[in-house]
């Protein structure tokens, strides 16, 4: 090579030296203006608590950063720090990137204290200044332990991690007093503490009935009752014992709640057991007088003596005497022989005589009968049983002599005299009589239809004490409108008949009229349910029952008025009716509620004045020649209209006042109602019948 090459290549050495330096200088440039600007964003970090600030250091965890003097100086986006401080849990924080250059806080956590604790007791055999765990001892079992009185945990040891503070540690066992210990612990110390328990001492006081019984404290004699001695806490094994008397065993407790424990024992001899066989079954046993069952095994005194008595119905009772041992088992056997007494049994009529509901033959009759009690009933048909309940006798013979009644007789005799029914209507009950039906021509307002006849009532009845009224007519029909006290009135007479079959159907009473498709088809003449009055019962209840003798108005035969008779047509209703009775006031312009005057010589209302009244009976002009000493009449078989009876709030003339009076009627009016009746049995036979069926 030439000089000239040597200084062409050495020219192209330098120049490439030179622009190699220039590179370095330029990157060395840039990252100079890199670091100061990282440094110039630092972020911040405070650490909190207070505590903690003081003793705390921050790290990088990842990312390209550098931690100086608690100041992040990251390259990285997002950067981890470490935060920690003696005595606290390190925390990491990731910075965010709108966190950058700013200020960030890091909250510390306490590390926590560890409490260990453990109880020691005192042991008898290594003297009083040396304890031992209670772990090695019953008292750990049921050691309690607390921190500021709340209950944690049981054992002989305790062990806890706690925050750093200061705490009450409670130790509680039964048998020991209870230690309550102030503890403060820091963070992340380990404290372990040893507690001392010290066990209590109480009283045990033992007395006997009686007194100078040997009393012994676990195993070992303590002395005679009455006792008082001092014992440490713990379960006692106790024992009283007197010659003579059963032993007495208990357990007792001393516990730091309870450091007294008194005991009265009322000894007791020693018992003997009694086991028993006996027949017949289900008798009576009796120890001492006492009730025992005889299935069952009985304590009895033990060397004394001991009355057994056995017994049942139809058998001759055994008693025995026996002493039983101590601890032994006395097997008594008692079997009872049958008893029997004699019984005569008479009765007028004959009847037939039945045991306990078994048939034994007729009266007179002989039977020999166990000694127990029984049920003898003698039956006729047609009267009324008897019963009878005897305990025939093994001394003396047992005599039933009776006289059975008919059972209509004996529902005569039990009928009540007056009842109210299902739908609130008080009812009287009569034995009617014979008397004169109808008015002789002469007497003053008599009428043509009226006519005169002998009549004979035999059957008792009840009649209604008061008119039917809306409220118990409404009962029947909810449609119905008026005024509830009053009356009712504008009703037909088979509506009034079908009242009293609905009420019958109320009582279970077998319907008085036959009713198909709104008419009436027949009469059920044996029946004892509701009806109407019959115009013989009307007619005799307001002329003859509860009177001497007959009389010619409700009141009696005279033709005045009485004052507050009944509700008729007074000096109010003058020019409203068409007759009105002078000199006579009633108070009611029109209809009065039922009841309001009082009740005339028969003990019903109303039967002068207020409304008339629907009966039974068919309306006829002319006389039936039937009629004439009829029994029980029921009126006409047929008719176009039925009767009514009595007078009303209308009536102001001298012929509707008469018991006599009566009018026939199609339809309802405005001033006629009725009151019902019902026989109290229609004939002999039905009363047979119903005793029978009951």
């Amino acid at each position: 090579m030439n000089r000239f090459e040597q200084r062409i290549k050495s020219a192209r050495q330098y120049q490439r030296s030179r622009y190699g330096t220039i590179a370095i200088a330029l990157v060395g440039g840039v990252l100079v203006v890199a670091l100061t600007v990282v440094f110039m964003t630092g972020t911040s970090v405070r650490i909190a608590p207070a505590d903690a600030a003081q003793t705390g250091s921050v790290g990088v965890e990842t990312g390209i950063a550098v931690a100086v003097s608690g100041v992040v100086y990251a390259l990285s986006s997002q950067p981890v720090v470490a935060v920690s401080a003696p005595g606290f849990r390190t925390a990491s924080r990731q910075i965010q990137p709108h966190e950058r250059g700013g200020v960030i806080s890091v909250t510390l956590q306490e590390l926590p204290g560890h409490l260990y604790a453990r109880c020691t007791v005192m042991t008898a055999s290594l003297g009083s200044d040396q304890r031992v765990p209670c772990s090695t001892s019953p008292a750990g079992e049921a050691t309690r332990w607390s921190l500021n009185d709340d209950r944690l945990a049981t054992g002989a040891e305790f062990e806890r991690e706690l925050l750093p503070g200061e705490y009450r540690l409670g130790v509680n066992h039964p048998y020991y007093r209870t230690v309550e210990q102030q503890v403060t612990i820091g963070r992340g110390e380990r404290l372990e503490l040893d507690i001392p328990l010290q066990q209590v001492e109480g009283e045990i006081v033992i007395q006997s009935l009686p007194t100078g019984a040997s009393v012994s404290l676990n195993g070992v004699a303590a002395g005679t009752t009455p006792l008082r001695t001092r014992l440490a806490g713990g379960t006692h094994q106790l024992e009283v014992a007197l010659d003579g008397y059963a032993r007495v065993s208990e357990s007792l407790e001393l516990t730091n709640a309870a450091l007294s424990v008194e005991r009265s024992y009322r000894l007791r001899r020693p018992t003997a057991t009694l086991a028993f066989e006996v027949s017949p079954p289900n008798g009576s046993l009796l120890v001492n007088g006492k009730r025992v069952n005889p299935a069952q095994n009985h304590s009895v005194a033990a060397n004394t003596q001991v009355n057994v008595t056995y017994l049942s119905p139809g058998y001759t009772s055994l008693s025995r005497t026996l002493v039983a041992r101590a601890q032994q088992t006395t097997r008594v056997r008692l079997h009872l022989q049958p008893e029997f007494g004699r019984v005569e049994v008479r009765a007028r009529p004959q009847a037939r005589v039945f045991i306990d509901g078994a048939e034994k033959g007729a009266t007179p009759l002989s039977l020999s009968l166990a000694t127990k009690p029984q049920t003898i009933s003698l039956r006729r048909p047609g009267y009324r049983t008897i019963d009878k309940q005897i305990t025939p006798s093994p001394t003396h013979t047992t005599v039933i002599d009776e006289s059975l009644a008919t059972e209509f007789a004996a529902r005569l005799a039990e009928a009540p005299k007056r009842y109210a029914n299902a739908a609130g209507v008080e009812l009287v009950l009569f034995h009617p009589t014979r008397f004169t039906m109808g008015a002789p021509r002469h007497q003053k307002g008599q009428r043509a239809n009226e006519f005169e006849r002998q009549v004979t009532l035999r059957k008792p009845f009840y009649a209604g004490k008061y008119e039917i009224t809306n409220a118990q007519f409404q009962k029947f029909k909810p449609d119905h409108a008026g005024s509830a006290e009053l009356p009712v009135t504008a009703v037909g007479w088979l509506d009034a008949a079908m009242f009293c079959n609905w009420l019958s159907r109320q009582e279970d009473l077998p319907p008085f009229y036959r009713i198909r498709n709104g008419e009436l088809v027949g009469l059920d003449t044996t029946s004892d349910g509701y009806r109407l009055l019959t115009e013989a019962e009307w007619e005799w209840l307001a002329r003859r029952a509860g009177r001497k003798a007959e009389t010619v108005f409700p009141w009696g035969d005279e033709a005045v008025l009485p004052p507050r008779t009944g509700n008729v047509a007074d000096e109010s209703t003058q020019g409203s009716t068409r007759f009105y009775i002078p000199n006579y006031t009633d108070g009611h312009a029109s209809l009065a509620p039922v009841g309001s005057f009082p009740a005339e010589s028969s003990g019903l209302h109303d039967l002068t004045g207020n409304v008339s009244e629907w009966v039974h009976d068919y309306y006829a002009i002319v006389a039936d020649p039937a009629a004439a000493g009829a029994v029980d009449p029921l009126g006409p078989a047929s008719g176009q209209s039925h009767v009514i009876k009595g007078s009303s709030w209308r009536s102001g003339s001298l012929t509707p006042l008469r018991a006599a009076y009566r009018d026939g009627l199609h339809e309802g009016r405005d001033d006629v109602g009725f009151r019902i009746a019902r026989y109290l049995y229609a004939n002999e036979e039905n009363a047979t019948h119903r005793q029978t069926a009951r």
